[in-house]
């Protein structure tokens, strides 16, 4: 049984086509974690904000 990285590799479109396709990967997880954490920070800003508001 092949692991979940085997797997993942195995999959052309998602690791591209060439010997390169995990720096590929890579880059779409290190994205994807950048929006995650633009995505919190901005969460708690307007959570913040809004309490700034309130009487």
């Amino acid at each position: 049984m092949a692991t979940l990285w085997e797997q993942l590799r195995a999959k052309p479109w998602l690791t591209g086509t060439t010997g390169e396709g995990e720096t590929m990967l890579w880059s779409i997880l290190a994205i994807a974690l950048l929006l995650a954490a633009w995505g919190a920070w901005h969460g708690l800003r307007s959570r913040e904000k809004k309490q700034d508001l309130a009487p």
